[in-house]
């Protein structure tokens, strides 16, 4: 599982892409004023303005976004996931998979929203108000694809809370979504499972799994999204490689 820990920080995003298996533990703590200093002793890059990327002790690259270059930065990568998600709705048409493409298409809809209301504010982010407040967030992702012998299982799970929910009482959103789908003897099968809550102390975690088969696809996000933070905090995970399993479906 992934844990950041935020305290009183300007407008963020954060995303995390890995391809399967489980993440190690990770953490990020950022204090008031000292953003890109910290990011720098813990081992980020900055991209571009408001745009850093580091590598996991897994070898999964991780992306923290912040404020409102960043989070036009990130955008188009959270569109091309939509577009990956049609790809596959439209070669596997189900509820399920349309269920995975609605999910996506409304985290687009909410961050493109946050952005359109900073902008309307004339570009005041709306944190600033907040940054004198002595408090530590704590944002929490996991998105997993794993297999133990002939089944692939997809986990998501999501929390956020703050150590002053007085000082700090934005509240926040957390989601988490699992889909999975398999071909097995030419009959298609797909499950999936979404959960969410807001909140200032929330969690939620969503699993599914598939038998062997072929023509896998298997799905899962977690996020944190804080709209009086102006922030987001996102896992997300594809598999769509064959998964048959020794001794064919």
């Amino acid at each position: 599982m992934k844990s950041w820990k935020i305290a009183s920080l300007a407008a963020l995003l954060c995303l995390s892409v890995s391809v399967s298996g489980f993440a190690g533990d990770l953490q990020l703590t950022v204090t008031d004023g000292s953003a890109a200093k910290d990011l720098v002793a813990q081992g980020w890059t900055e991209i571009s303005s408001g745009f850093w990327e580091r590598l996991s002790v897994d070898g999964k690259k991780e992306t923290y976004v912040s404020g409102v270059a960043g989070l036009e930065a990130v955008i188009p990568s959270l569109r091309d996931q939509e577009a990956k998600l049609m790809e596959n709705f439209l070669a596997n048409p189900s509820a399920d998979a349309k269920a995975a493409l609605d999910e996506q298409s409304q985290l687009v809809a909410s961050v493109t929203a946050n952005l359109a209301k900073i902008h309307q504010s004339a570009g005041r982010e709306p944190l600033e108000a907040a940054t004198t407040a002595s408090c530590t967030r704590t944002y929490s992702t996991t998105a997993t694809v794993s297999q133990f012998h002939c089944i692939d299982s997809v986990y998501a799970a999501a929390s956020y809370s703050t150590s002053n929910p007085t000082t700090c009482p934005e509240r926040c959103t957390v989601h988490a979504y699992s889909y999975a789908s398999s071909v097995c003897g030419g009959t298609p099968s797909s499950s999936s499972e979404s959960f969410g809550d807001t909140g200032t102390n929330v969690s939620v975690s969503a699993y599914v799994w598939t038998n062997f088969g072929v023509n896998c696809y298997h799905y899962a996000y977690a996020s944190v999204h804080c709209p009086d933070l102006a922030n987001l905090y996102l896992s997300q995970t594809t598999n769509d490689k064959v998964c048959q399993c020794a001794g064919s479906c």
